[in-house]
């Protein structure tokens, strides 16, 4: 069982591992941005106990990571300050525009000018709650966490503007996009928006 200290001796981190793991830096992205970011690369590392089983040291770490929750930069941490009223605002907005997003997709087949017009509404809407502040502390200062969005919103979109031709507002929205939320890319859906965007652009290009 190991602590991460900052230069003033403030516990940030609260772990457990085997051999080199307490000096290790493969950790989660959140970690590795509070010490770069805030730290600039200087901590401290403490060895609290050595020797426990692996039982012992779950629930040591457990009860650890309870007592100093506030201040940890551990990803998974019950003492992380979530804003629940928030949240659940969230959840809400969230579910209502997946459930518009639902509703748009017969347009596709008898509306497509309807289609797009309702999308740009429900990336609007994303936008929105996605931009509500669901946790207090040093995790969410750090913004590093899901940041994809809902990129079959933007699937369906640049899908209906390359059906009536309009490949340079398919291209910017894409753009803008990825852009606002730079894990989406990384995602399956992510993947192949950008492939089928890259083909459109090149028949853009192409004089």
């Amino acid at each position: 069982m190991y602590f991460h200290r900052d230069r003033s001796g403030r516990i940030f981190y609260v772990g457990k591992g085997t051999e080199r793991r307490a000096w290790s830096t493969d950790r989660h992205p959140v970690w590795g941005k509070y010490v770069t970011e805030k730290l600039h690369g200087t901590y401290d590392v403490e060895i609290h106990r050595d020797g426990l089983t692996e039982t012992e040291a779950e629930e040591l770490e457990s009860s650890l990571i309870t007592e100093y929750g506030e201040q940890l930069i551990n990803w998974i941490n019950p003492g992380r300050d979530f804003d629940y009223q928030a949240l659940d605002r969230f959840h809400k907005l969230r579910d209502a525009n997946r459930r518009y997003v639902a509703e748009t997709r017969p347009f596709e087949n008898t509306d497509l000018l309807q289609a797009i017009a309702r999308y740009r509404k429900a990336l609007i809407a994303m936008r929105e709650y996605e931009a509500i502040t669901t946790e207090r502390g040093l995790v969410v200062e750090m913004g590093v966490g899901p940041d994809w969005g809902d990129p079959n919103i933007l699937d369906r979109l640049t899908l209906c503007l390359i059906k009536l031709g309009r490949i340079q507002e398919a291209i910017n929205e894409a753009e803008k996009y990825f852009a606002d939320f730079p894990s989406a890319p990384n995602l399956a859906i992510g993947k192949r928006i950008k492939a089928r965007i890259e083909k459109q652009r090149k028949t853009v290009a192409t004089p």
